[in-house]
């Protein structure tokens, strides 16, 4: 056995070791009472508190508390807890205790990547999500539309879910007021006739909604003004998906262009089109816009250098990508998935994985904590986000198609084609 295959109980014992050596520093005169070192152990005459323990026993001691805890509370509470939780390999260690692959599934800067937050995260989805049944309440808002929900979008943590469907109309859903012994009636807040073609994707951005229909214009709605319309913009063609930053917003159109407009001052700052069929789905940063197109491509367009960066090949046409923690996940027309790495503008096709899909990917989100896609074979399908993916439940409620998905905060929504809208939110919520 190599030094590279040692057990896992080995490699526990060795980071414990280095991590006690490496809190064990030489206290400060200032610093007595809460020294980082290793004090002895009392006597019999004086007081046991958790400061004399040896940093191995408060490893394991930190190892049973949940995360959200250690992070915002017991990290607060000296300087010994803050720097021993503070370090990255105690964060590691526990994600590799729940996930034996390679996480994240593209190599990160640490110095970039908060793995406290991401422990947390994943030990909060892998505890709903492998159990859902017992850990979810299932809701179907099955009333407000009289067609196809397109498109879904969360918000406000959560609380609020607006449906968007091809009766041109947006529901907006008060997720608090759902219950087992209510009918979805009661959630359902308000109807708005938002536009003359169908509603096919919404997002958001701090107080505003921004909907993409195919009556070529793109609607802006101020969700603390009760959804009020606060401006449009009109394309020559229809906005199939629509990217909201501060001071741009910018949406890929059926008539293979990407159209990048001015928030401030609605002026049009620019047509691109390296596509020779409609934009499916579009991601951007401040760096990158990144466009999937029906010609089986996706392409990446620098906005520092104003030129196409480069043109991948797919296997499939993509329908939905999820582009976030360095890294992007695009979901196929055939069911599968590729994983791309953007690392210093490289995105290469790093990963493909089958899934077990027998339809078209329609939505798609990459988070610290799970992966989530939804088909139009009906299924919903959560999957631990490390390499080589695994499954972490297959949902199926007795949906029809799937359109689209939105997860924030432990909430999923999902679009249906027979004029519904699923609703997942934890029990504890």
């Amino acid at each position: 056995m190599t030094s590279s295959e040692k057990p896992l109980e080995s490699s526990f014992t060795e980071t414990l070791r280095q991590l006690s050596i490496e809190t064990e520093d030489q206290p400060n005169e200032e610093d007595n009472d809460l020294s980082t070192s290793l004090s002895p152990i009392p006597t019999t005459d004086e007081p046991l508190h958790l400061l004399v323990l040896p940093t191995e026993i408060l490893l394991v001691i930190v190892g049973f508390l949940d995360p959200k805890f250690v992070i915002g509370k017991l990290s607060l509470v000296c300087k010994r807890f803050h720097k021993l939780v503070s370090q990255d390999a105690i964060w590691k260690m526990r994600i590799k205790k729940t996930y034996t692959g390679q996480y994240p599934v593209i190599a990160v800067d640490d110095g970039n990547f908060d793995w406290g937050q991401a422990c947390y995260q994943i030990e909060k989805d892998c505890s709903l999500w492998s159990n859902y049944k017992e850990n979810m309440d299932f809701y179907s808002l099955n009333c407000g539309h009289i067609a196809s929900v397109d498109s879904v979008c969360l918000l406000q943590n959560g609380d609020i879910c607006v449906s968007g469907s091809r009766d041109r109309t947006m529901n907006v859903w008060d997720l608090r007021k759902l219950s087992k012994t209510t009918k979805a009636e009661s959630a359902s807040v308000k109807s708005i006739q938002a536009h003359k073609g169908w509603v096919w994707s919404m997002t958001s951005f701090d107080n505003i909604l921004c909907s993409a229909s195919w009556d070529c214009w793109l609607n802006f709605w101020d969700i603390e003004a009760d959804f009020k319309k606060v401006g449009q913009l009109r394309g020559n063609s229809a906005f199939l998906c629509p990217v909201l930053q501060k001071d741009v917003v910018m949406s890929g159109s059926y008539d293979k262009q990407i159209y990048m407009y001015d928030r401030r001052t609605d002026a049009l700052i620019s047509k691109l089109r390296h596509h020779k069929k409609p934009v499916l789905c579009l991601s951007a940063d401040e760096h990158y816009i990144v466009s999937g197109s029906e010609d089986n491509t996706i392409g990446v367009y620098d906005r520092r250098a104003n030129r196409l960066l480069k043109k991948i090949k797919m296997e499939a046409f993509p329908m939905s990508m999820s582009y976030s923690n360095g890294q992007l996940w695009a979901g196929l027309r055939n069911g599968e998935i590729n994983v791309l790495d953007p690392t210093y503008g490289k995105f290469d096709i790093v990963q493909n994985y089958n899934i077990g899909h027998n339809g078209k990917i329609t939505g798609i989100n990459n988070n610290t904590g799970c992966i989530i896609t939804a088909a139009t074979d009906k299924t919903l399908k959560v999957l631990s986000p490390c390499h080589p993916v695994s499954e972490l439940t297959t949902i199926d409620e007795q949906l029809q198609e799937l359109t689209d998905l939105h997860y924030l905060n432990g909430v999923l929504a999902c679009g249906c084609s027979d004029f519904t809208c699923g609703i997942w939110r934890p029990k504890s919520f």
